[in-house]
């Protein structure tokens, strides 16, 4: 069971800003190998580094609410995120979502995708 790994995950989750993001990650190739070597010797889990096996000894014996708690704090946003909604040309909903107010760093355009039940 890999930690947190060096992929685009945290970019396309809107996650860089968070703590989880900013830490360093494990190697996806180091994860991908040691899962393969796992599977191929007939283990069913692996746990990678010396951190993460100590996140997964902890995490056997901590109460679920402190441990859904530290996972919250984790993935909260350091900053506090702005939201401005409009609708481009051809009239579909998009939003913006981007950095302290004032600023223009970090912002990302989004199609909004809306689903009816008709």
């Amino acid at each position: 069971m890999p930690g947190a790994t060096e992929t685009d995950f945290f970019d396309r989750a809107d996650m860089l800003d968070t703590k989880v993001g900013q830490q360093e990650k494990d190697d996806p190739r180091m994860v991908a190998k040691a899962g393969f070597d796992a599977m191929m010797a007939g283990r069913g889990e692996v746990i990678t580094g010396c951190q993460n096996k100590l996140r997964s000894a902890i995490a056997h014996v901590m109460p679920a609410d402190l441990l859904a708690e530290r996972h919250r704090g984790m993935a909260q946003p350091q900053r506090q995120k702005r939201f401005t909604m409009f609708a481009d040309s051809n009239g579909f909903p998009r939003v913006f979502s981007g950095g302290p107010k004032g600023t223009r760093a970090g912002w990302r355009l989004t199609r909004v995708h809306l689903l009816n039940g008709g």
